[in-house]
């Protein structure tokens, strides 16, 4: 009875603790307006910090660290944690979030980029443990964060992220960084790309941009115009496409002074949804938009890197143009062997006109060809071997039992053929044993024999 009781307040702790816990926090005009909006984001980029209680525990206060949404629903991830809430409810002026998951062990995700892909939640890269991470991992509603295995892992250690929804592609850019853990070091800024569907990481590049990138603010994941937006220190805000390879500079007046807002209103998140570009005021708890398209910008000279030439590539070509030339010189060699030979070529039919070739009374070709180069060897005092028959027959490659069982059809045939149109009690073939390995038979046909053949062929 005690052991019951224990266990009771044992399951009724984890079911509080676990995956089933809602909280009621406060409903902000952003919350409400990705709640009840019908268009779907996979990221969004936010720049205040929200210690929802009792989520938040002292000295260690968590905030939300992604922000995504699906046909599934709304989504919200905690830096670091591996904790998923899902958005289930308004009411008044709160709004209610449950959590999904059921992760226990956590701290290696600060910082991660986590969107939603196919209307699944990934989380990529991070760090933690004294490090960072270039990990993939994707999310399971009701249990744990599971890891994707990738060709090879990048560090991700920047903000700038793009998920192309429609290809698939997730492209980063990784900033110069000294391991912690070992004595790697990398002095560049290199742009990467993740195919989410192969899950193959690919180095695309050497940043090659008209601004220093360390110092951009802002980073926005912009679905309509395929690349991200970011505010540079030079006072201008660029757009970088990194499938395209290529780099714009918004241009428009009005959606200049809509990013830059003014010393009244100063904005917290940036995101977009189709063709309109949505920022929001913590202070002021407003939401606005303004429709933005690639007409906006100019399209700069320098391209977004340096593209990495890959020599990978070039010795694949060397060696496939090689072997192109070795299988040309081998098919050249067998041809001519083939035209020196006396065997004929063989189809893949043969064994099945074999056993079709009692439906007549005659001669098949290869059962002629057969019997022609018999008697050329008998008549030379040459035995055929089984090698020779098994050629003819196109069973050389074939099972020790198939090649026995079509030597011993075409045979049969051959023989019960000849008694017939020759009217005779003997074989026409006739099979002895090597003399170099008793296992094996040779193949002839007697002095008689050729005899009968010779003189009714005439």
């Amino acid at each position: 009875m005690k052991y019951s009781f224990v266990a009771i307040i044992y399951l009724i702790f984890f079911h509080l603790n676990g995956n089933s816990q809602t909280y009621w926090i406060p409903k902000k005009a952003f919350y409400e307006f990705l709640y009840t909006s019908s268009g779907t984001f996979p990221h969004v980029h936010f720049n205040f910090e929200e210690p929802f209680l009792p989520i938040s525990k002292k000295n260690n206060v968590r905030i939300f660290g992604g922000i995504a949404k699906n046909k599934n629903g709304l989504f919200f991830t905690v830096y670091g944690t591996g904790q998923v809430y899902k958005a289930t409810a308004i009411r008044g002026k709160e709004m209610a979030i449950t959590r999904i998951d059921s992760t226990i062990f956590w701290g290696n995700t600060f910082a991660s980029y986590d969107f939603s892909y196919n209307d699944t939640l990934y989380s990529f890269g991070g760090y933690g443990f004294w490090k960072n991470n270039g990990q993939l991992r994707y999310f399971i509603e009701g249990g744990e964060w599971q890891i994707a295995k990738l060709n090879q892992e990048h560090v991700l250690n920047s903000l700038y992220c793009h998920i192309d929804t429609k290809t698939g592609k997730l492209y980063y850019v990784q900033v110069p960084f000294e391991s912690e853990t070992d004595e790697k070091e990398v002095n560049i800024f290199s742009v990467f790309q993740l195919d989410l569907t192969n899950k193959q990481n690919k180095f695309l590049g050497e940043i090659n941009l008209p601004f220093d990138i360390k110092n951009c603010k802002w980073h926005l994941n912009s679905n309509s115009l395929n690349g991200i937006i970011t505010y540079s220190d030079d006072g201008h805000w660029y757009l970088l496409q990194p499938n395209e390879n290529k780099v714009y500079k918004l241009t428009q007046k009005r959606v200049i002074d809509f990013l830059n807002g003014s010393a009244r209103y100063r904005f917290d998140a940036l995101f977009d949804i189709g063709d309109r570009i949505y920022r929001y005021s913590n202070e002021e708890d407003s939401v606005r938009s303004i429709a933005i398209s690639l007409n906006d910008f100019e399209i700069q000279q320098s391209s977004m890197y340096r593209p990495h030439k890959n020599t990978q590539y070039v010795l694949f070509y060397i060696f496939s143009g090689i072997s192109i030339l070795l299988m040309v010189l081998a098919f050249y060699v067998l041809k001519k062997r083939n035209k020196k030979s006396n065997y004929p070529k063989i189809e893949e039919n043969h064994i099945a006109e074999i056993e079709n070739s009692l439906d007549t009374i005659e001669f098949t070709e290869l059962e002629k060809f057969i019997i022609d180069n018999m008697l050329t060897k008998s008549k030379a005092n040459i035995t055929m071997n089984v090698d020779d028959l098994n050629r003819i027959l196109g069973v050389g490659k074939k099972t020790v039992e198939i090649q026995k069982k079509t030597r011993r059809e075409i045979l049969n045939r051959i023989n019960n053929k000849y008694k017939k149109l020759y009217s005779q009690d003997t074989d026409l073939i006739e099979s002895i044993r090597s003399d170099h390995d008793k296992r094996y038979f040779n193949y002839l046909i007697n002095p008689e024999n050729i005899k009968i053949v010779e003189r009714d062929s005439k």
